[in-house]
């Protein structure tokens, strides 16, 4: 019986501890969710990395010169 409360106390640690790696790994602490951005520009470049996508954008701003964007 104890056997088996010591392998359960175990098991669920080991899960917990998962489920908080895997948490902070998702975190929102790099983003603002209050602010929005609008950007106009051509698309110039993909990279799908497991688990992330990635987007980059060529962006010509009010003095004509050309910055490139990414988001995720």
């Amino acid at each position: 019986m104890i056997r088996e409360m010591v392998r359960v106390f175990f098991l669920s640690t080991l899960l917990f501890a998962a489920g908080s790696i895997a948490f902070a790994h998702h975190g929102g602490a790099a983003y603002d969710g209050s602010a929005s951005a609008t950007v106009t520009g051509a698309v110039t470049k993909f990279e799908f990395v497991n688990p992330h996508v990635l987007i980059y954008i060529a962006v010509t701003g009010d003095d004509g010169e050309t910055v490139e964007w990414s988001g995720e």
